[in-house]
């Protein structure tokens, strides 16, 4: 299999992490990209790939409260930023919307043990109803399926865990510490972010670095391949 080029990308799964032990045995260039979250990133590490900031946990400040199975519901971040305001169960505000995301996270933690609730409040009662409708016709619609009206009331909110920081470490190819081994995505680490990644930059780790990857991985077998064919030159 020696040369071969396997780019392996596949959601979080206790089989994945299998087949990566596999293919890191193996003298291939390798690139994955694999949710952070399953354990592939932990299977790098048995074959002596350096991790990086594994304690780093991005979380969403303003998920939609529910009690139903499933996923989280994120209410953007953008929100805030056209003057929805964050309330405790008085109706006061209690921190300033605009700050980190992580600063936010931490007010809204602390003010539901002050309170001992599971939830606070986000209210669009500063926010046009064009701007509601307009930009985020989603998360109305989210919020009434969930028996809210935010043109009329608060929606109840809280933090919850959303990127993953840490990683393997990759160089700026997204190279790893095993050579012909590249991890893409959010299983990396790529150190762009810090500790607390501004909304949406994961496109740069999942497309930016992507395309170094590649490119690098492009040339390698060029290279390889140049010197394979002067060889045979040489030897004929």
């Amino acid at each position: 299999m020696t040369g071969k080029l396997i780019i392996f990308s596949a959601p979080s799964g206790s089989g994945k992490s299998t087949i990566i032990n596999y293919l890191l045995t193996q003298n291939l260039n390798l690139a994955f990209s694999i949710s952070a979250t399953s354990r592939p990133p932990r299977g790098t590490e048995q074959h002596g790939v350096e991790l990086e900031h594994m304690d780093y946990v991005q979380i969403h400040p303003t998920c939609l409260y529910s009690k139903k199975p499933g996923r989280s519901f994120l209410i953007s971040e953008s929100a805030r930023g056209e003057g929805a305001i964050l309330l405790n169960h008085k109706g006061e505000r209690f921190v300033n919307e605009l700050l980190p995301r992580d600063v936010v996270t931490k007010a809204i933690h602390e003010e539901m043990e002050k309170e001992g609730v599971d939830h606070e409040f986000i209210s669009f009662e500063n926010v046009p109803e064009e701007i509601i409708k307009g930009h985020f016709p989603h998360i109305y619609e989210k919020c009434l399926e969930e028996g809210y009206d935010i043109l009329k009331e608060p929606a109840p909110i809280v933090p919850a865990q959303h990127y993953f920081m840490g990683g393997v470490h990759v160089d700026r190819d997204s190279e790893t510490t095993m050579p012909h081994l590249y991890a893409v995505g959010e299983t990396s680490c790529n150190g762009v972010h810090g500790k607390n990644r501004l909304a949406s930059n994961s496109l740069l780790e999942s497309l930016v670095f992507a395309k170094c990857a590649a490119q690098k991985i492009e040339l390698t077998q060029k290279g390889k391949e140049e010197h394979e064919s002067n060889y045979h030159a040489a030897c004929c």
